[in-house]
């Protein structure tokens, strides 16, 4: 122990890593939100694909998953309560 003046200081502890793991009884996603995004992602791939069996450019295709990917997951976002 450290003597600092008037009180002792007991000795730093060096923080284990798994400290900040996070607790596997909480769920990192709620159910709602995977759901939302699992939705998402499936129409961004099948507009992807559709773009790209449709002679699109493959960075069009790709723009055009994306953007359906994101417009998928604002509708459903709206739509599941």
């Amino acid at each position: 122990m450290l003597n600092c003046g008037g009180g002792a200081v007991p000795p730093l502890r060096a923080r284990s890593w798994e400290s900040h793991l996070h607790n596997d009884r909480d769920p990192l996603l709620s159910q709602r939100f995977a759901l939302i995004l699992l939705l998402g992602v499936l129409v961004g791939i099948g507009a992807g694909t559709v773009a790209a069996l449709g002679d699109a450019d493959p960075a069009m295709a790709v723009l055009t998953g994306a953007s359906a990917c994101g417009a998928g997951i604002i509708f459903f976002n709206a739509t599941i309560a």
